[in-house]
């Protein structure tokens, strides 16, 4: 299954199977890179402000893949 985190409509983060990519790049659109888990944790522990934004589907998506790795 594969579960993506998008801001501004950029992939930042995807789990695909049992593979973390995080976006590597300044600009958002450059690449994805396959890392470990824990370093996957941590680039999304980054976006700490996401859960208290305002956009209902952006919190669930980041929720669903914290869940995933915590």
């Amino acid at each position: 299954m594969k579960k993506v985190l998008s801001i501004n409509g950029s992939e930042v983060a995807r789990i695909e199977g049992n593979k973390y990519y995080i976006c590597v790049g300044d600009y958002g659109y450059e690449c994805m890179e396959q890392v470990d888990k824990e370093a996957f944790k941590n680039y999304l522990l980054r976006f700490s402000w996401v859960p208290n934004g305002w956009d209902q589907e952006l919190r669930e998506q980041y929720n669903n893949m914290l869940e995933e790795v915590i």
